[in-house]
Formats: structure tokens, sequence, C-alpha cells
């Protein structure tokens, strides 16, 4: 890692997020936000940690009576990156792991209900960049496509969960060498 560099990474991401397939049809799209935390074990290579909620909201009048429901995902994964560069314009790609908790609620006529939650394992590659202002603060801009296998044919959901995400957010580099 160049001297202008940090070992320790650490940052904040809005997202938009589009769910695909079957479940995406007539699925609003999702927003929401993130952290992340980087180690750099060679100036190209980190390892971290990453927290996203996602919400996705939609609100339809039936007969006079309004539904309001609301899907959610949070991601908490293992990530593995590979940067291209070493200073400036940074790209990369990776890969996340982990755990996806998949919740959400429908409310009826101001009778709110909420979904059981589940957790599945899930993971989603990416590909992206950074670009770091000064040696401290950087942007970074990241899309990933996120699987999750929560495939279950008897609670009546047929295929695993696939989403298209953009993130968009600030990095904050720590502890140079």
């Amino acid at each position: 890692m160049a001297s202008s560099q940090a070992q320790i990474q650490v940052g904040a991401h809005g997202i938009y997020n589009k769910l695909l397939g079957d479940a995406g049809e007539d699925a609003p799209a999702g927003f929401g936000g993130g952290v992340q935390a980087r180690y750099f074990v060679s100036p190209k290579f980190a390892v971290g940690l990453g927290v996203d909620y996602i919400a996705h909201s939609d609100e339809e009048e039936f007969f006079g009576v309004t539904v309001k429901s609301t899907a959610t995902i949070m991601p908490i994964t293992l990530n593995a990156s590979y940067f291209f560069t070493e200073e400036g314009f940074r790209p990369y790609a990776g890969l996340n792991l982990g755990m996806y908790s998949l919740g959400g609620s429908v409310e009826v006529a101001g009778e709110k209900e909420d979904a059981e939650t589940q957790t599945k394992f899930g993971l989603a590659p990416m590909v992206g960049a950074q670009y770091m202002f000064n040696e401290m603060v950087g942007l970074d801009l990241n899309v990933r496509y996120h699987y999750i296998m929560n495939k279950d044919e008897d609670a009546g959901v047929a295929d695993n969960t696939t989403a298209f995400g953009v993130n968009l957010g600030l990095v904050f580099n720590f502890g140079g060498k």
C-alpha cells in the first residue's frame, strides 16, 4: 500500500436497490444505507465487514382501503476486495458473503402486522471504484448483485431472491503505515 493510503478504512453509504425476478416484477425500488470497515492486508487487497439496511415500501388502494407494505433486507456480510491500483482513482472487484435478515410488514386500514423475520445465507459479487480526495477522505461507488438463498417451496417462495444494488458513499482512512 502506498504511504498515502491507510491500513484501516471505514465508510458509510446510501443504497438504491431493485429486486429482480418474480419478487421484483411489481416491487418498487428500495432505499437504505450501510456502514463498512476494511482492513488492507496488502496494498491492493482488503478484507472487512459490512452492515446494510434496505426497505422496499409500497402503498396501494383496493376498494377504498389503503394497503401499505414494507419488505426489509439487512445483509451482515464479510467481504474481500481487490483494488487494481494503489492511489487516486481505485477500481476494485470483490465479494460479500454472509447472512441476510429478511422481514417486513403489511398495514391494512390502519392495522399493522409484522411478517416473521427470516435469516438466510447470501452472497453479493461487486465491482466499484474509489476516488480519494486526499489521504484521509474519498468517494466510493459500487454495484452489487445480491443472491439470497431463501427458496422454500413449502412456504410459497419458489425462487431465491436476487437484487441489483448501487451504493454511493464516503470512506475514511486511518492508521497509515
